[in-house]
């Protein structure tokens, strides 16, 4: 799925290379949040009867793999 064409990817990485260090910066830390609230209301959908301990939970294990979420999840009571 493109959702760009050349002329408009072209303007698109013209303007983040304008654009300061900062700038792009937060655009990706948006992006990346945005993406996390996403992937959590979809779990959300999936599984309504969760808490959203168990929700953030499954996030994790999705990012990161059963063995280092498991580990995450460890610590994170410990």
């Amino acid at each position: 799925m493109q959702l760009m064409g050349k002329t408009e990817s072209k303007v698109y990485l013209q303007r983040l290379r304008e654009m300061s260090g900062e700038q792009r910066l937060k655009i990706a830390a948006d992006l990346s949040s945005t993406v996390l609230q996403i992937a959590k209301t979809a779990i959300a959908n999936e599984h309504p009867e969760w808490s959203s301990s168990q929700i953030q939970r499954e996030l994790l294990r999705r990012l990161y793999g059963s063995d280092i979420s498991s580990q995450i999840c460890r610590r994170a009571t410990q």
